[in-house]
């Protein structure tokens, strides 16, 4: 399958880009003419039902005089015996360079769906611009090792004291530690919902103390062999962050994400805004954090996870359900969101924007369940339709960001 034999394909003249091959081995679409460009490079070959394949191609964009997104990109079509589309899935990129002129590897790895004969692999130009495209495969291999992760999603009402909400905060570490949980998140402000004014709630990043909050939680998260978030006020250099903190399984600080967009009556009590959107390194995954009002700006999320967020995370008081449903349908992520009061329960909810796990906000508890994070999600209605396409990459690869900006 490595000897692909690609034609050019577009579906009008007006918008057909020049093609042409250099050295035999690169592909060029260019269109530096008309305003609006569509034509791919199409190679097909038969495959087998159930097996595991591996699509890659190195392209580079060498000029983009639009400024459009994801104007290149690069699908793998599953097909049945009479040609038409079962499935449609994106070949992406972990890390895209710094120069965006260098050699860039696509690839996806998929199980052929059930009905198809024949796998397509397609090299577009959809805007002004000029690609090449070297190197395509379509290869089969062994299926992707599946990566468990055991999520905890706390929900209880913080009681506006500070000790009884650091020793249900306890409690709630234990459940999810008997349930051998990888990850444990509390609800925003979880701690200290309540106390005024703000100097009161302030706590040391990382823990000055082993008797300080952090610290006892820090004690939980190695006696349960978990990593744990939580949000609680910091402060810093004499001004003051809604901070949530992530200790690994030692019990050990690892990061930490100051909210970013604060609603009024967090400026008014003295809170400032973070002004990074960092991604966590954890044993089992990269992650990414959101906190209450960041929910209602979905670009935080896409941004998360371009950068390479596999689960976004979310504390928060106030929240809404659609809000966190919309952002993991969109993003292509799970989303993990644990809330503190009873209207708004927490959970976790899969790319395709499905509630997987919830408390029903009756009592306190923790929402759990097991993941794969090998495991996509296929769906209609995506813009493929009637195919179906990966709910981790579909929307998110189609999005248009200089129309945002």
């Amino acid at each position: 399958m490595n000897n692909l034999d690609f034609k050019f394909w577009s579906p009008t003249e007006a918008q057909a880009p020049k093609h042409y091959r250099e050295d035999n081995s690169v592909l060029v679409l260019h269109c530096d003419g008309a305003p609006y460009c569509y034509g791919k490079w199409i190679a097909k070959t038969t495959i087998k039902t159930g097996a595991t394949y591996v699509a890659t191609v190195e392209c580079r964009i060498e000029s983009c005089p639009t400024h459009e997104d994801n104007h290149a990109y690069a699908m793998i079509n599953w097909r049945d015996e009479n040609g038409k589309y079962i499935q449609r899935e994106h070949l992406m990129s972990s890390n895209l360079p710094e120069n965006h002129h260098e050699w860039l590897t696509l690839t996806c790895t998929s199980e052929a769906p059930e009905g198809a004969t024949e796998a397509e692999l397609e090299l577009t130009l959809s805007a002004p611009g000029k690609v090449k495209w070297r190197n395509a495969t379509i290869i089969e291999t062994t299926k992707a090792p599946t990566r468990p992760v055991k999520i905890a999603s706390a929900f209880f009402t913080p009681r506006y004291d500070l000790q009884q909400n650091l020793e249900t905060m306890l409690t709630l570490a234990d459940q999810a530690g008997k349930q051998k949980a990888d990850i444990l998140l509390f609800t925003e402000s979880a701690y200290d919902r309540g106390i005024t004014p703000i100097q009161a709630k302030c706590i040391p990043v990382p823990s000055a103390s082993p008797d300080d909050p952090l610290g006892r939680l820090g004690t939980k998260a190695k006696e349960h062999n978990l990593n744990i978030l939580v949000n609680i006020v910091e402060c810093e250099n004499g001004f003051f962050f809604n901070s949530t903190v992530l200790l690994d399984r030692n019990g050990q600080y690892k990061g930490k994400y100051h909210k970013s967009h604060l609603p009024p009556v967090e400026k008014e009590a003295g809170f400032s805004p973070g002004n990074t959107l960092p991604i966590l390194e954890t044993d089992f995954a990269t992650i990414g954090i959101m906190t209450c009002f960041d929910l209602a700006f979905i670009d935080i999320g896409h941004t998360l996870r371009e950068k390479g967020a596999e689960i976004i995370f979310v504390p928060t008081i106030g929240n809404f359900m659609l809000y966190s449903q919309i952002l993991a349908k969109e993003a292509g992520r799970y989303i993990v969101v644990s809330g503190g009061d009873k209207p708004h329960p927490s959970r976790i909810i899969n790319p395709n924007g499905d509630i997987i796990a919830s408390v029903d906000g009756t009592a306190d508890g923790i929402a759990f369940t097991e993941i794969d994070l090998s495991k996509s999600f296929y769906s209609m209605a995506l813009g493929f339709y009637p195919a179906k396409s990966n709910a981790h990459n579909a929307l998110h690869n189609q999005r248009r960001q200089h129309l945002y900006t």
